[in-house]
């Protein structure tokens, strides 16, 4: 256990004795301020996808001007892999080509997370919010959220303005569609609410990294010296929600030839949200459109997609952006009160540069160029907080020569919330 994390225990186990020994702090009931859905900057507990309605051990002082929560679930994951992934997660930019035929079988802990939060109030009543969730990512222990929001602003690592984490459906496996914008960073963001309406823009910090950029192309990685730019304006009503969101990037890299540091734009937008198609019926979608934002999609995130060199047209090279867009739509019914399935397909497609004719020692035949996801699950929640489910997935990528490769796997999740 690292030192991060251990100071993150030994946070939280101070806070739970002090606040247990205080004999002017209360137990509040799950139906509290911090049990609503995710909202960073209205002060509420971290929420997304399953997790929206796990009960919280909170307390508060007699005022309620000061309260103090703990939460999280523990997850134990078994499945059964036939094609070559190695990640728990079912990245499908990682399926093998050929495809390795050799089954595997796991069971982990993984997804197991724990989270606090401090949420006091001003003069004014509004909330200061400290947040902090750590968790289980299959090897070890590792920070997933901690920021501080007050009065719309929220600086500290979380969820990019970028997402919509509302239309995330409920499944076993952690990494979701393969065109699904996922991404925790560090930034600072200002957000603006009212019952119908979402406002947020953030500076954030964001990897952006080159592939085929060895040294004898004279390019070199460099600091980020501007911040990404995410913003999203949602609007909700009694049948979902609908969502527009844009990101830009400046991306810099050093070329040897001239010592001179050289800047490229990418960025790109995004449309989701949710349908209430029927009673207990619920669709899901977004897509996602850009140049150098392989950052924020799920599954080029892994690669190093955002600039590539390529010849120009008198066959010197230079870093250039990728076109990259896809989507997904899912689909999930409650049978009963306690059981429901969730179906979604995803597609990711990687554009090709325009390239002249290449030297035989250069080539992007292996670069990746698209991937399918299906995912199909029924989920069971036996108890009020526990929740079992079964889920099939299926996966196949294809690399610009046409090859391709696929995977199928058997997840089994139990999971039970606190």
């Amino acid at each position: 256990m690292n030192r991060n994390v251990f100071f993150i225990f030994a946070l939280l186990m101070l806070c739970c004795s002090n606040v247990g020994h205080a004999q002017s702090y209360r137990r509040l009931s799950v139906d509290s301020i911090i049990q609503q859905y995710y909202n960073p900057e209205r002060g509420f507990f971290q929420k997304a996808g399953f997790d929206k309605d796990n009960p919280r051990f909170m307390m508060e002082n007699e005022d309620g001007s000061f309260k103090f929560g703990v939460g999280g679930f523990v997850n134990v994951l078994s499945q059964l892999d036939y094609g070559g992934i190695e990640n728990i997660d079912f990245v499908t930019s990682q399926i093998q080509i050929p495809t390795h035929r050799d089954p595997r079988f796991l069971i982990s802990p993984y997804q197991t997370r724990f989270n606090f939060k401090v949420v006091g109030q001003d003069a004014k009543k509004r909330n200061v919010v400290a947040f902090i969730e750590a968790g289980y990512n299959g090897t070890n222990i590792s920070l997933r959220h901690a920021y501080v929001s007050y009065a719309g602003f929220t600086i500290g690592q979380t969820w990019s303005a970028f997402m919509d984490l509302e239309a995330d459906l409920s499944l076993i496996d952690g990494e979701g569609p393969n065109n699904q914008i996922g991404l925790r960073v560090p930034m600072i963001r200002y957000s603006y609410h009212s019952d119908r309406w979402d406002f947020s823009i953030a500076g954030e910090i964001g990897n952006y990294l080159f592939e085929f950029a060895e040294q004898r192309y004279g390019f070199f990685p460099q600091n980020q010296i501007i911040p990404n730019i995410p913003m999203h304006i949602k609007y909700r009503d009694k049948w979902g929600h609908v969502q527009l969101g844009a990101v830009f990037k400046v991306m810099n890299y050093g070329d040897s030839a001239t010592n001179e540091t050289v800047y490229i734009l990418g960025g790109g937008g995004s449309l989701s949200g949710t349908f209430n198609v029927w009673k207990g019926g619920l669709l899901c979608y977004q897509f996602i459109a850009g140049k150098g934002i392989g950052n924020y999609i799920n599954d080029l995130s892994a690669f190093n997609y955002d600039l590539i060199p390529v010849p120009d047209e008198h066959g010197h090279m230079t870093m250039t952006t990728l076109e990259m867009y896809g989507g997904y739509v899912g689909l999930q019914h409650f049978w009963t009160p306690t059981l429901s399935s969730n179906v979604v397909y995803g597609m990711t497609y990687l554009k090709p540069p325009t390239l002249p004719p290449l030297p035989r020692e250069f080539t992007y035949g292996n670069l990746y160029n698209s991937a399918h996801y299906l995912a199909a699950n029924l989920l069971w929640n036996f108890i009020p907080y526990g929740r079992i489910g079964v889920e099939y997935l299926f996966g196949k990528k294809t690399n610009l020569q046409g090859k391709s490769g696929v995977n199928h796997r058997i997840n089994v999740g139990v999971r039970y919330n606190f």
